[in-house]
């Protein structure tokens, strides 16, 4: 029995996911988790580490700010509405964008070869596998495009420019924009960190990030890895997309680990599978082994294979 099987046994998610993968219809969709997995910070974490060199720089007192993250980790303070107030502190958005970029590259990057994101990156972007035809990202690093061996496979497209000129047989599209570590960011690329900035997504249909995620969830088998699943935009688009595709039966698939609550695991699945998502259940020791299962040579696919 493989990797794969010992994870999925017993379910027919085994051979669809495979079979999506070998033949170029699996778009991976990768989120704050994979990243997390090496060592950077998840959203609410980056935003409390924002909190404190903004406000710091602000002459706030340490009483106070440490009564800020307070809020923040307790959700009693959103992180829309705290990057808002942290924007208007700083005066330019140039500047909040600078911290955010510090803060995201500040701690060393662990990527032991049993970890989820190098998992991910083995099995999508790798030119010793089948990879992906291209993926979406939601992350502003450039971890991804770092660890990739081969320059030609795989970059990053984050900005109407980019979308027109790439050339790269990979794609992966940061549709919440990018923040590299060694240079500075395009001027037209708009990185969806402010409410300003995600709101002007939210009503633009044609907007390139939209059209590119509605394209994923309209024309190919997606997999959703490391995602949360609460920006209300990507729930609008996998909403819209299932209602207008008019397919009954689920076609995408989330890799999750269950959390301590039975109840809240089940209105997850249930909350998933109305956007047309199969959950996989995964522990989360199992999820780079799942990842990596995934790994599909050059080859033909025979069923049960």
């Amino acid at each position: 029995m493989n990797a794969f099987q010992r994870c999925f046994s017993g379910t027919p998610l085994l051979f669809d996911i495979r079979k999506a993968h070998r033949s170029g219809k699996l778009i991976p969709v990768i989120g704050a988790g994979v990243s997390a997995s090496v060592g950077f910070p998840k959203w609410k974490e980056l935003v409390k580490q924002v909190a404190q060199t903004v406000l710091d720089s602000a002459h706030w007192s340490q009483h106070d700010i440490d009564g800020m993250c307070e809020l923040i980790e307790q959700d009693r303070v959103s992180n829309t509405r705290t990057i808002r107030f942290l924007e208007k502190t700083c005066g330019f958005e140039s500047k909040l964008l600078e911290v955010v970029k510090k803060k995201l590259y500040s701690n060393p990057i662990r990527a032991p070869q049993e970890s989820f994101f190098t998992s991910v990156c083995q099995t999508f972007f790798s030119p010793r596998f089948r990879h992906a035809p291209w993926a979406i990202s939601y992350n502003f690093d450039d971890l991804i495009e770092s660890e990739t061996t081969s320059r030609k496979l795989v970059g990053a497209v984050f900005s109407p420019s980019t979308l027109a000129t790439h050339g790269y047989q990979v794609p992966i599209y940061h549709v919440h924009g990018y923040l590299p570590r060694t240079s500075d960011p395009l001027s037209d690329n708009q990185v969806v960190l402010s409410e300003r900035r995600f709101h002007a997504h939210y009503f633009s249909p044609y907007y390139w990030a939209n059209v590119i995620q509605l394209d994923a969830f309209l024309r190919y088998n997606c997999l959703f890895l490391g995602i949360s699943f609460d920006d209300p935009n990507l729930r609008r688009l996998l909403d819209h997309a299932r209602s207008f595709s008019g397919v009954k039966e689920p076609r995408h698939f989330a890799f999750m680990s269950r959390g301590e609550s039975r109840i809240a695991n089940r209105v997850l699945e249930d909350d998933l599978e109305s956007f047309g998502i199969q959950v996989v259940w995964i522990a989360r020791e199992d999820m780079s082994k799942a990842v990596r299962a995934l790994q599909s040579p050059k080859t033909g696919l025979r069923r049960g294979a």
